[in-house]
């Protein structure tokens, strides 16, 4: 069985715990991870759930505390994940500043991890705040996918996350494919029955 860890990362209020639940349909559990910060160590409490996908293995989501966002370039460094989401609150006057500091913290490192962002609460999302978020994007060298999506919707979480999984398939050099190439399948298929 193969495991892949993903972290879902955000601002407080963007949608992360709910996407965590709504892909996972169970309980979390809470780890406490520690972080070194030059001399310092620094206690990090990461939510984790499991999303088992038959006959393949499971992706191990983790779900980053938006209190400890300066960390988070630090924290990648010292436990890398196969990929990074991105939920913001896509209604918030503040969501390019926010992207621009998450933006920052991710691509603080020598191999920024691949991403994809999700922007939630795309009712007050406008056309021009999507698009300047697009922008941000790609003024930090980074071409990543980038949905509106209602994180309780399984369907939308889980198209954001098969994006991300897609663009770590295009990214992967032969050797690491081969054991990732099962996840590639459309989580529709696997998970069909939650779509009820």
């Amino acid at each position: 069985m193969n495991e892949f860890p993903i972290l879902l990362v955000g601002p407080d209020g963007g949608g992360k715990t709910s996407a965590l639940r709504t892909l996972c349909q169970r309980e979390s559990t809470r780890r406490r991870m520690v972080v070194v910060n030059g001399d310092k160590r620094i206690a990090v409490g990461v939510e984790q759930a499991a999303l088992k996908i038959p006959d393949v293995g499971e992706l191990a989501l983790r779900l980053y505390p938006a209190g400890r966002s300066a960390l988070l370039g630090h924290f990648l460094r010292q436990m890398p994940h196969a990929g990074v989401l991105l939920l913001l609150d896509g209604g918030d006057e503040s969501a390019i500043e926010q992207l621009r500091h998450y933006l920052k913290q991710l691509t603080s490192m020598t191999e920024p991890p691949t991403l994809a962002i999700g922007l939630t609460q795309a009712a007050r999302l406008s056309r021009k705040r999507f698009d300047g978020l697009a922008h941000q994007a790609a003024d930090f060298g980074l071409r990543c996918p980038l949905f509106r999506i209602d994180e309780t919707r399984y369907e939308d979480v889980a198209l954001l996350l098969e994006s991300l999984l897609l663009t770590i398939h295009v990214t992967m050099d032969e050797e690491t494919l081969d054991g990732f190439s099962s996840f590639t399948e459309p989580l529709s298929s696997v998970s069909s029955d939650l779509y009820s």
